[in-house]
Parts: C-alpha cells; structure tokens; sequence
C-alpha cells in the first residue's frame, strides 16, 4: 500500500479536488476542536460535503478502496456474519459477501490497520476479508441501524436524536447511588470523570447522568484525566476499555488522592448505562471460583477426575448454550458443583443410590439456609418430569433437566475415555428415550449437538496439534509416545536438550511436555536453560512430568508459563485428560464470537473421519454448513458441498453436479476436509434431491461393487 497520499491530509485533499473552500475547512475544524470527532464528519454532518466526495477523499488519502454506505442495500445476514459486539467496538459494517470467491467486504476507518484485517479474518470464520475506507458519521449510522435496531440517518444528530434513556440508565443510577456518599463540587452535584475516546456515545452519557444531578467530565486521555484528578476529586471515574496510556499509574494516582473512589472499566456506553460490563465480571469470577475449588480439591484428594470438573463446566456451556439469563445459569452452575462435589463427599453411604446422595445433599444445604431454589433443584433431579408443566417451563424444572444429564452423561462416559461418536452413541440413545418421561427434548437435542461439536472439533483439534516431548530416559519417552499416538496426538520426541531446542526452534509446536525423574534444582537448571535459549512458556504450553516427591517444589513454574504439573509415577491417564480439555477449551469452547450455529468452523482428515462419518455427526444435529473436501496427491478440484439443516442438498467437483459427486467423494480415504457455518441464503440452488439416507445407501452399495471387481480382476 502506498504511503505518499496517506501522509497527506484530508484537509488538503478536499480543498485540492475542490471539493470544499478554505471557509468549510476551518469552520469544521473549529467544530472538531470544540466537540471531538473526526474532521469529515463534521463536513458531512453540515452538509459542506457530501458522502460520496468525502469517501472519494478518503479513499485518495489512504490508497485504498472505498465504499458509500448511504447507497449500499445491506442485507440482514451480514450482521450475522461479524458479531455485533466486534462491530460496535472496531466500528465496522460488513456490507457484501459473494459466497462463489468467499469474500466479504466490510466498512471501516483505518483499511491499512493490519490487526484489524486480522481480527476479521478469525471471526468471519475462514472467509476471505476485504477492507473499505467510510466516512465516520455514515459507518457509525450504519452500525446504529443495522445492529441496534435505530432508525436514523447521517443527517440525525446522535446527541438529541436518541430518545429518553432515563429508564435504561438506572442501572447504572442505582449502582451510583449504592456507593459510599460521594463528595460534591462546588454547585453541590456529585462529581463524575468519564474517560472515553467514543465520540457520540460519551456526551450522551454525561447528558443521561446529568439530568440525574451528577457533574460530569469528559477526557478522550489518561493525560487528561490525570490534569483533572489534581484539581477535583471524584466519587466515580469510568474508563473505557479501548483507551491507551498508562492506566496503572492513573490508578493509583487516584487511590492516593482518594481511596474511597469509585472506578469501573467498561466496554461500551450502552455497557455502562446497562451495567453490562458489572453482570459479565461477576458471572465470570464466580464460574471461575466454583472451577478453581472444584480442581483443588479433586487434585488434593486424587478424585477419580471422570466427574471432576466435568459436570460443572458441561452445565455451565449447556446454559450458555441455551441463552439462559445470567441470574438462572448461576444459580444452575452452582448446583451442578455442588452435587459433583457431595457424591464424592457421601462416597462412602450413598452406595450408588443418586437419590439418597441428593437427600443428604440437601439435608446439609438446609443446615447452612442455602438459597431454597437450589434445594428445590436438587430435589427434581432424577425425577419423572412434572405432568402439570406448561410450556414455560419453571427454572427449576429446567436446571433439574441440565444437571441430570450431563451427570448421566459423566457416569456413562468417564473423562478418562476417548470421545468418540460410537461410543457417545450409545449415551445418545439411552437419553433419548427418557425424552417426555424425565427429560426434556429440547434439554437433550441442545446437549447432544454440543458434544457432537466437540468430538468434531477434539478430532480435527488433536490432528492439527503438534506436541514436541523432551524426555530424559528413552524408556519413559518410548511410553509416552506410544501412548499419545495411540489417542491421536502427532508427537515429536527428542532426549538431547540441545535438539529438542533446535527442533523447538524449527517447528514451533502448540503443545510440549517436559518428562523429568531427576531432582528438583536439576529440573530448575534445564529449564531455565530452555528459556535462556529461546523457549517461551508463555507462547506454547507446557506439561511438566516429574515425580510426585517433586511436585510441591515445582510449584512455582506455573508463574513461569506451564500449563500443569502431573506426576510421572501415575499412569497416564490424567495426561490425556488434562491434553483432551486444553484442545477443547482452545478449540470447541462454546462462548467464542465465531461460534454460529453450535459448530465452530473445523478441519479434519478423512483418514481420521470419512465423509459418511461426518454427514452422521452432521445430519441428527440439522447444521446448515458448508463442506471441502480435497483429496490428496490427485490434484483434482475440491468436493463442495451445502447441507441445509442436515440434508444434503447441493455438489460440485469442478465439472459435475448432484448425486455423482457425492459417490466419488464416499470412497475417497486419503485428503482433508473442512466444515463451515453457513447461512441458508447462501446455498446456491439446490442440485440434490434424495435424502441423506438413500444417498448413504447407494454410496455404499456402489463401494462395495467397487471394491469387489476389484478383488476379482
């Protein structure tokens, strides 16, 4: 990209192609310095240019492509195609997507920022991205319209055209008001700093606590705020997420000047208002609390890991899953580790009765006045389902439903197993016929097309992952690698220190394990010398294996970037298991932005899952995705495919359409495929007419033929 023009400024631009006089340019710079914002839109709010000439200019400044959004017919499945969160926070828009060269094209600022180019990249999900230069003012209308529902165009002005929000601010009204008593300015209004570089968005939030008798400053800097922080002392200071500077030292500036001080960090404005931000943190830090108790303990007590943690997260992914509210999920999740935590606790009288288990259970929550909906939860589990229900099922119903089968789910499938779809059937079906008598259908299809994802993207996931080893004996080294290959790791093992560096260095795996049975100070010395030659903990996790007599001393290398510390002396087991959850939280976690439609965008080889293993895992789960296959060492075009809900219902391979397609793609065995979300208004027209079924049927039958001529000749 060129930088000549783009060390030009706009102003000279504009003024050179005549589009505006020397008079608009410096009334609009008086605006900017008074208001903030960006200097064309200023131009563009008071009609001194128009759109089109300003994206023109802009355009010219940054040598790039440029698009104008007033003119463009967006359609609504481009907001589904970059979540709304990424585009209000990078201000971006996506505006077309051509689904025959994959390219989606989307509006933004700064086409020449590569991060940004990036970050688009992972979130439209293996799509191609192309950047566009707008105009401010007609990309944050756009976004307003198209992502929040506001019907406004660029000639609205966004401080008095938005309606009253005195009812959406009171949330962050009350949060205000729970404080401590705030000290007072001098016309006796409690003083707040807001910190924000959003244009538009912080005046209007000083116009909402204004009405509510705050004082409110505005800084678009840390350098600002803390000029303002010497000379007034605040009650509150909001600091948006996206500002730069030194925040540390702002901070405990102000903890100096006043302890008592309020601050919050936030997202966005409507975060603020809503108090958005406050919910999140809070169901965060208190998953992440029942998590860490849950793995501390089970590692003291050396629990048998098939229920530890499992049921907790699993609850918690399921509700998330489901869009529960947040008050519900907590509430769910918490009794999940609770009950995962009393059956091991009750181990010893509960005898394999669920039932007695859970009547202790809430024997000791009632000793303690635990919340009575948590009782009430636990005293479902296990139970026929209500005849009264209605169609709004009451929370506790629900979260009785949740925990009893992923508990089921746990005791049927242990950890320490290698998920697969053949052994995840048998499960699948056991839950399916307690479908109306103690489950609910929609608790079951949602939980069974979470772990169909899973075992999809574990499987693709352990494939890709490479895992260097560094094992001081070779027999240990021998034992491991045997083992991992076994479950489908790619391994790479070395026992010189000095080639596994030089391999490190090579190869850059996703994963190491480090297998000591020396001594403490021995272990600290090879590590140390790992680091002073170029490994970096931070960038590839680490396993350490060493013996259970070492442990409590090498405690301290998890500061130093491991993943964990595991005993060489056990078996293998919780390796693997620990390996298993590492690949899935990285690779399948549920709550990621690019998640859409249950299944993330994953990549496989057919060696490991062949095209009739896959359309089995897709088909019951009614994905609508998109399907490439190449096949290796042939050079032919790649297979794609469209499944609509499940169904099969479009192929090419270069040249040919429909059925044939599909029955040359069954018996290929060696090559990779990938599978993609996709919307069903991208599916070309459809070239497929049997079911899933028959073409299964016929695909198999004609291999068999195949195979037996074969055979013969």
């Amino acid at each position: 990209m060129a930088s000549d023009n783009h060390t030009k400024r706009l102003d000279q631009i504009l003024i050179d192609e005549g589009f505006v006089s020397e008079v608009d340019v410096k009334e609009a710079l008086l605006r900017q310095k008074k208001r903030g914002g960006k200097f064309g839109s200023h131009l563009l709010y008071h009609k001194d240019i128009d759109e089109a000439r300003l994206v023109q200019a802009l355009a010219t400044q940054f040598d790039c492509e440029g698009v104008v959004l007033a003119e463009c017919e967006i359609p609504e499945l481009m907001t589904r195609m970059i979540p709304a969160r990424v585009a209000i926070s990078r201000k971006v828009m996506p505006f077309e997507y051509n689904p025959h060269d994959n390219i989606l094209k989307i509006a933004c600022e700064d086409p020449s920022d590569r991060g940004l180019l990036s970050e688009m990249k992972f979130v439209a999900r293996g799509k191609k991205i192309r950047l566009y230069i707008a105009a401010e003012l007609a990309l944050h209308t756009a976004i307003a319209q198209y992502y929040l529902g506001r019907d406004i165009t660029n000639d609205d002005d966004f401080l008095l055209g938005i309606s009253d929000l005195s009812q959406s601010s009171g949330e962050l009204i009350r949060n205000l008001e729970d404080d401590a008593k705030a000290d007072v300015c001098e016309s006796g209004k409690k003083a707040i700093l807001l910190i924000s570089d959003e244009t538009y968005a912080a005046p209007l939030v000083r116009s909402v606590l204004e009405r509510e008798n705050y004082t409110v400053d505005v800084v678009n800097s840390v350098a600002k705020a803390a000029e303002r922080i010497t000379d007034q002392e605040y009650h509150s200071v909001f600091i948006r997420n996206s500002i730069s500077g030194d925040i540390l030292f702002f901070v405990d500036k102000i903890r100096k000047i006043r302890s008592s001080t309020r601050i919050q960090f936030f997202e966005s404005a409507s975060s603020l208002i809503m108090g958005g931000d406050l919910a999140e943190v809070a169901d965060g830090l208190l998953t992440a609390n029942l998590e860490l108790f849950t793995s501390l303990l089970v590692s003291k007590t050396k629990m048998p890991i098939n229920h530890g943690l499992q049921v907790g997260q699993y609850v918690n992914r399921l509700c998330r899953r489901m869009k529960l509210p947040v008050k519900d999920r907590l509430m769910i999740t918490n009794v999940a580790y609770i009950h995962d935590l009393a059956r091991f606790y009750y181990s010893a009288n509960d005898g394999g009765d669920s039932r007695r288990l859970i009547e202790l259970t809430i024997r000791l929550l009632k000793s303690v006045d635990y919340p009575l909906m948590a009782r009430h939860m636990l005293g479902m589990m296990y139970s026929p389902l209500p005849q009264d229900c209605t169609e709004i099922m009451p929370v506790e119903v629900l979260g009785s439903n949740i925990v009893t089968i992923v508990d089921l789910y746990c005791d049927n499938l242990p950890a320490i197993d290698r998920l697969s779809l053949d052994k995840f059937d048998a499960v699948e079906t056991k839950l399916r016929d307690l479908i109306g008598k103690l489950f609910i259908e929609e608790i079951v299809e949602q939980f069974v097309e979470m772990i169909k994802s899973d075992i999809l993207s574990i499987q693709s996931a352990s494939q890709a992952s490479q895992i260097m080893v560094f094992s001081e004996t070779e027999d240990s080294g021998r034992l491991l690698e045997a083992r991992l290959k076994l479950e489908g790791f790619r391994i790479i093992i070395e026992n010189d220190i000095d080639a596994f560096l030089e391999l490190y260095q090579r190869s850059r795996p996703e994963l190491m394990i480090l297998a000591f049975t020396q001594n403490i100070n021995k272990i600290k010395s090879v590590v140390d010398k790992m680091e002073k030659n170029g490994l970096d903990f931070d960038q590839t996790p680490a396993f350490l294996l060493t013996e259970t007599l070492n442990l409590s001393g090498m405690t301290g290398l998890i500061d130093r970037g491991f993943e964990d510390i595991i005993p060489i002396d056990d078996n293998l087991d919780f390796l693997v298991t620990k390996l298993r959850k590492y690949i899935s939280r990285t690779f399948s976690n549920d709550q990621t932005v690019w998640d859409n439609d249950g299944l993330p965008f994953v990549q496989g080889r057919l060696t490991d899952m062949n095209l009739i293993e896959l359309l089995n895992a897709l088909g019951p789960g009614r994905k609508t995705v998109k399907i490439v296959i190449e096949e290796d060492g042939c050079g032919t075009d790649p297979t794609i495919m469209y499944l609509c809900h499940g169904q099969l219902r479009y192929a090419e391979c270069g040249d040919k359409i429909g059925d044939e397609v599909i029955y040359e793609a069954f018996a290929w065995e060696d090559g990779n495929w990938t599978v993609e979300p996709i919307e069903v208004e991208l599916i070309p027209v459809p070239n497929i007419n049997g079911s899933n079924e028959s073409l299964l049927m016929e695909g198999c039958r004609r291999n068999d033929t195949g195979k037996t001529l074969n055979a013969v000749s």
